[in-house]
């Protein structure tokens, strides 16, 4: 998960420009780090030394918050299995403030765009706007073949998405509808992740966890090839001046070298297999786990080092934010 994207699994996480008085919610709420788990759908705050603290149960029937915003001052999910938009009321709880999407079942990744916050989704791959009051409008259809918006990102003043299940780049017109401004990446099926980094667009793919830059045109050009065992990049971010993917199916960290290769940064940690969401936080740079919902902390060396550990039930850290 950079400012301008946190997947994400993405997710994305966009600070607005415009924040107006709204912004200024509850000290409490300002300037934490916070989680949306799967498969509770809850909401948690790290406490900043050892722990998560719940601060908003599970949402009716919502297995899991795959993505999480800030926008308008406020905090947002989006959830599956029904594919709803949640406001957190900054204390205890969500509030419902867009229902399911017609067939879509999954809020994949959030953006602010524009000034308005925008949705991609599943099974149908479109795109959504929230009217900022108490539903989605549909702003782009279904993408051909492709089923999932799995990353959004701001990047050169447009909206793209990046999708499965033929990793595909797309970018909003605007209107109405998506154009395909980058074709299938040979066998990779999806793209994970993107992040702005260096003035370019990056995408980080699976099914061999390999990393892409878009040339601006039509095409991506493969700039870091497979890792090992990994087979997917789950979450990009850029700390440090660097660009760094969380993986699967080892839930390791690595570091672009700038020309062709990722080189290693931090190992498997214990039964952690993969890496869902990244974020900068307090000068650091900490990942949320699978299959045991933990938080760990980047050593900046060679280590992660866990500072929160398995949220009773929850086993995804899907998406993370600072709010």
């Amino acid at each position: 998960m950079t400012i301008q994207r946190l997947n994400v699994g993405n997710r994305i996480l966009t600070i607005p420009a415009d924040f107006g008085m709204e912004f200024f919610a509850p000290k409490a709420a300002v300037g934490k780090l916070y989680g949306g788990t799967g498969p509770n759908g809850k909401l948690y705050r790290w406490n900043d030394v050892d722990a998560w603290e719940e601060v908003a149960g599970r949402l009716g029937a919502e297995t899991a918050i795959r993505s999480l915003a800030v926008y308008g001052g406020k905090l947002y999910g989006g959830t599956s299995s029904n594919g709803k938009l949640y406001r957190w009321n900054d204390v205890d709880a969500w509030e419902e403030v867009a229902g399911t999407l017609g067939a879509e079942t999954e809020i994949w990744s959030l953006a602010v765009y524009g000034g308005k916050l925008y949705g991609g989704t599943y099974p149908n791959g479109k795109l959504y706007r929230w009217n900022d009051v108490n539903a989605w409008e549909e702003v782009a259809g279904k993408l051909g073949a492709e089923t999932y918006i799995l990353s959004l990102a701001v990047y050169g003043g447009k909206l793209y998405g990046g999708t499965g299940l033929n990793a595909k780049l797309y970018r909003w017109n605007d209107v109405d509808a998506w154009e395909e401004v980058a074709g299938t990446l040979g066998a990779e099926t999806r793209i994970y992740s993107l992040a702005v980094y260096g003035g370019k667009l990056y995408g980080g793919t699976g099914l061999n966890s390999k990393l892409y830059r878009w040339n601006d045109v039509d095409a991506w050009e493969e700039v870091a090839g497979k890792l090992g065992a990994e087979t997917s990049i789950f979450s990009l971010a850029v700390y440090g001046g660097k660009l760094y993917g969380g993986t699967g199916l080892n839930g390791k960290l690595y570091r672009w070298n700038d020309v062709d290769a990722w080189e290693e940064v931090a190992g498997t940690l214990g039964a952690e297999t993969q890496i869902r969401s990244l974020a900068v936080y307090g000068g650091k740079l900490y990942g949320g786990t699978y299959p045991n919902g933990k938080l760990y902390r980047w050593n900046d060396v060679d280590a992660w080092e866990e500072v929160a550990g398995t949220l009773g039930a929850e086993t995804f850290i899907l998406s993370l934010a600072v709010y």
